[in-house]
């Protein structure tokens, strides 16, 4: 059975890096220059273990 054009779309996956899709000058590339990750990592740890 063929997919329909709708049914393709979906199950087509886009790689892609930051760099490509996030422009030179906006304001989370900044931010992430700016804030201290470990400090959030510590925080929400709990939240992402098994």
């Amino acid at each position: 059975m063929a997919m329909s054009k709708q049914e393709y779309k979906k199950d087509c996956m886009i790689l892609s890096t930051l760099e490509e899709l996030v422009p030179k000058e906006h304001l989370v590339r900044k931010l992430e220059n700016c804030i201290d990750f470990k400090i959030i990592e510590e925080l929400v740890k709990e939240l992402y273990t098994c």
